[in-house]
């Protein structure tokens, strides 16, 4: 019997120092100001935009330059669709 109270005694205390440390956690979440994280991740999503559709242009002229018109407007009207699919998704992601 003295076994089994050592080893709910030590649960205990095993969940004692887990609610506290989830309780830490959330006070230093807490303290991070939300705007500077949202601001943070708004620098980052226009950073990857950019780049992004930097080499969806740079895609399109190296069609147009080496294959022709056919092939120039065949890589336009995929990158069109692309980007229509792409942005309709993200904003059924932010939707929810």
């Amino acid at each position: 019997m003295q076994s089994h109270i050592s080893l709910t005694s030590m649960w205990y205390q095993i969940r004692h120092l887990q609610v506290r440390r989830e309780v830490a956690v959330r006070k230093k979440t807490d303290d991070a100001p939300a705007g500077l994280v949202l601001q943070a991740a708004a620098y980052l999503n226009l950073a990857a935009d950019s780049l992004h559709n930097f080499t969806d242009g740079v895609a399109i002229a190296a069609s147009f330059m080496s294959g022709g018109r056919g092939l120039g407007l065949a890589t336009s009207l995929s990158v069109l669709v692309h980007e229509v699919l792409a942005q309709r998704s993200q904003s059924q992601v932010r939707a929810l």
